[in-house]
């Protein structure tokens, strides 16, 4: 299953790009529900992807809105036991969910080097200087056995 946000441009590209792997690797995508990248709206789109799936192992969220309603949902439902779950962005209830080992894993976007990238080759056009049309920023991949390498994301 897959709680996304069908009103994001950059979700439903992720959302593709999951689609394609898991589809290539043998999985088949069942249902897919709309959280529109609202926290609330996110959960109540979970909860009914559990509540009408109850079969269901695996669910992707394709962001940090959609991972924080999986949270709640699974949580509600009491699914930790059946459900294993992958997405986007750290957050607290992503963290619990990592050390409980249901979130099996978390894309962790470096927003840091986003913004200075991004502000770089502003100066360098400013500048007149050239600047490559796409500039990729690394991510890491935060899972149960090392999220404690990541909780400086969390810190405020």
């Amino acid at each position: 299953g897959i709680v996304g946000a069908l009103n994001s441009t950059i979700q439903l590209e992720r959302q593709q790009g999951f689609e394609d792997a898991v589809t290539a690797g043998g999985m088949t995508i069942g249902t897919v529900v709309d959280g529109r990248n609202i926290q609330e709206n996110a959960q109540a789109a979970a909860e009914n992807l559990l509540t009408g799936n109850p079969d269901l192992q695996y669910v992707y969220a394709t962001g940090e809105p959609a991972l924080i309603g999986l949270a709640a949902a699974v949580r509600s439902q009491g699914a930790q036991d059946r459900v294993s779950a992958v997405g986007w962005d750290l957050s607290d209830p992503a963290v619990e969910g990592l050390e409980e080992g249901w979130i099996a894993g978390v894309v962790q976007q470096n927003t840091f080097e986003f913004g200075y990238q991004a502000m770089a080759a502003a100066i360098d056009l400013a500048c007149g200087n050239p600047v490559e049309q796409e500039n990729p920023v690394d991510i890491q991949i935060v899972t149960p056995e090392n999220v404690s390498d990541y909780l400086y994301y969390l810190e405020g």
